[in-house]
Protein backbone atom coordinates (compact mmCIF):
# COMPACT_ATOMS: atom_id res chain seq x y z
CA UNK A 1 0.00 0.00 0.00
CA UNK A 2 1.57 3.61 -0.63
CA UNK A 3 1.70 6.50 1.41
CA UNK A 4 -0.31 9.80 1.03
CA UNK A 5 2.71 11.42 0.10
CA UNK A 6 3.33 8.94 -2.48
CA UNK A 7 -0.04 10.15 -4.25
CA UNK A 8 0.63 12.13 -8.09
CA UNK A 9 -1.81 15.12 -6.79
CA UNK A 10 -0.34 15.45 -3.45
CA UNK A 11 3.28 15.33 -4.63
CA UNK A 12 2.38 17.58 -7.41
CA UNK A 13 1.48 19.82 -4.93
CA UNK A 14 4.01 19.23 -2.59
CA UNK A 15 6.62 20.30 -5.22
CA UNK A 16 5.10 24.21 -5.74
CA UNK A 17 5.30 24.68 -1.79
CA UNK A 18 8.07 27.30 -0.94
CA UNK A 19 8.83 28.78 2.81
CA UNK A 20 8.01 32.35 1.21
CA UNK A 21 4.73 31.62 0.31
CA UNK A 22 3.99 29.66 3.00
CA UNK A 23 5.37 32.30 5.02
CA UNK A 24 3.02 35.21 3.35
CA UNK A 25 0.20 32.52 3.86
CA UNK A 26 0.75 32.65 7.73
CA UNK A 27 0.83 35.99 7.31
CA UNK A 28 -2.21 36.97 5.49
CA UNK A 29 -4.16 34.24 8.04
CA UNK A 30 -2.47 35.76 11.17
CA UNK A 31 -3.74 39.45 9.77
CA UNK A 32 -7.39 38.16 9.07
CA UNK A 33 -7.68 36.46 12.63
CA UNK A 34 -6.10 39.38 14.55
CA UNK A 35 -8.37 41.97 13.03
CA UNK A 36 -11.44 39.90 13.11
CA UNK A 37 -10.57 39.94 17.01
CA UNK A 38 -9.82 43.43 17.32
CA UNK A 39 -13.55 43.90 15.36
CA UNK A 40 -15.53 41.62 18.04
CA UNK A 41 -13.70 42.98 21.17
CA UNK A 42 -12.99 46.60 20.31
CA UNK A 43 -15.73 48.03 21.82
CA UNK A 44 -16.36 49.49 25.25
CA UNK A 45 -17.83 47.82 27.67
CA UNK A 46 -17.77 43.95 29.17
CA UNK A 47 -19.77 42.46 25.94
CA UNK A 48 -18.43 41.77 22.43
CA UNK A 49 -20.36 42.87 19.27
CA UNK A 50 -22.25 39.53 19.64
CA UNK A 51 -23.25 40.26 23.21
CA UNK A 52 -20.67 37.78 24.96
CA UNK A 53 -19.08 38.41 27.86
CA UNK A 54 -15.68 39.42 27.02
CA UNK A 55 -13.11 36.32 27.42
CA UNK A 56 -15.39 33.79 27.24
CA UNK A 57 -13.38 31.16 27.98
CA UNK A 58 -11.21 31.88 30.53
CA UNK A 59 -14.67 32.87 33.41
CA UNK A 60 -14.58 29.25 34.11
CA UNK A 61 -10.46 29.16 34.79
CA UNK A 62 -10.93 32.28 36.70
CA UNK A 63 -13.69 31.28 38.89
CA UNK A 64 -12.45 28.63 40.04
CA UNK A 65 -8.69 29.93 40.83
CA UNK A 66 -11.37 32.82 43.04
CA UNK A 67 -13.30 29.97 44.54
CA UNK A 68 -9.70 28.84 45.88
CA UNK A 69 -8.29 32.35 46.44
CA UNK A 70 -11.80 32.80 48.81
CA UNK A 71 -11.17 30.11 50.95
CA UNK A 72 -14.28 28.11 49.63
CA UNK A 73 -11.62 25.36 48.02
CA UNK A 74 -14.28 22.37 49.67
CA UNK A 75 -16.70 23.30 47.18
CA UNK A 76 -15.21 23.82 44.30
CA UNK A 77 -16.76 20.83 42.51
CA UNK A 78 -20.04 21.65 44.41
CA UNK A 79 -22.08 23.14 41.10
CA UNK A 80 -24.32 25.28 42.90
CA UNK A 81 -21.71 27.14 44.94
CA UNK A 82 -19.57 27.18 41.66
CA UNK A 83 -22.46 28.76 39.70
CA UNK A 84 -22.80 31.47 42.98
CA UNK A 85 -18.73 32.42 42.36
CA UNK A 86 -20.00 32.30 38.60
CA UNK A 87 -22.83 34.74 38.89
CA UNK A 88 -20.77 37.19 40.56
CA UNK A 89 -18.49 37.69 37.81
CA UNK A 90 -21.01 37.55 34.94
CA UNK A 91 -24.36 38.00 36.55
CA UNK A 92 -26.57 38.81 33.72
CA UNK A 93 -24.86 36.13 31.54
CA UNK A 94 -26.89 32.56 30.93
CA UNK A 95 -23.66 31.09 30.59
CA UNK A 96 -23.21 28.06 32.91
CA UNK A 97 -19.74 26.20 33.37
CA UNK A 98 -18.68 24.08 36.05
CA UNK A 99 -15.32 22.98 37.63
CA UNK A 100 -14.62 19.86 35.51
CA UNK A 101 -10.67 20.62 35.48
CA UNK A 102 -8.38 18.57 38.24
CA UNK A 103 -7.78 20.82 41.41
CA UNK A 104 -4.22 21.63 40.61
CA UNK A 105 -5.99 24.14 37.46
CA UNK A 106 -7.74 25.87 40.52
CA UNK A 107 -4.75 26.36 42.28
CA UNK A 108 -2.80 27.55 38.97
CA UNK A 109 -5.47 30.19 38.57
CA UNK A 110 -5.71 31.70 42.39
CA UNK A 111 -3.47 34.33 41.57
CA UNK A 112 -5.95 35.77 38.94
CA UNK A 113 -8.60 34.70 41.00
CA UNK A 114 -7.90 37.49 43.43
CA UNK A 115 -8.07 40.12 41.28
CA UNK A 116 -10.74 41.51 39.18
CA UNK A 117 -11.91 39.40 36.01
CA UNK A 118 -10.96 41.85 33.46
CA UNK A 119 -7.43 42.54 34.83
CA UNK A 120 -7.24 38.83 35.44
CA UNK A 121 -8.03 38.21 31.71
CA UNK A 122 -5.83 40.96 30.54
CA UNK A 123 -2.94 39.27 32.49
CA UNK A 124 -4.07 36.01 31.16
CA UNK A 125 -3.96 37.21 27.67
CA UNK A 126 -0.38 38.93 27.86
CA UNK A 127 1.04 35.62 29.88
CA UNK A 128 -0.35 33.79 26.18
CA UNK A 129 0.59 36.05 23.50
CA UNK A 130 4.03 35.86 25.78
CA UNK A 131 4.28 32.07 24.89
CA UNK A 132 2.77 32.48 21.36
CA UNK A 133 5.72 34.56 20.64
CA UNK A 134 7.94 32.55 22.63
CA UNK A 135 6.81 29.48 20.51
CA UNK A 136 7.22 30.83 17.21
CA UNK A 137 10.84 32.13 17.67
CA UNK A 138 11.48 28.50 18.77
CA UNK A 139 10.04 27.34 15.53
CA UNK A 140 11.58 29.70 13.44
CA UNK A 141 14.85 29.03 14.57
CA UNK A 142 14.56 25.40 13.25
CA UNK A 143 14.05 26.38 10.08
Amino acid sequence: MRRLSEWPPIRRYASRITVTGSRMQAIVLAAGLWITAVYTVGIPGPLDRNGILKGIDFLQFYVAGRVVASGDAARLYDWTAFVEHLRTVAPADDTLFVSVYPPQTALIFRPAGGRGYFAALAGWTLISALLCVICVRAFQSTL
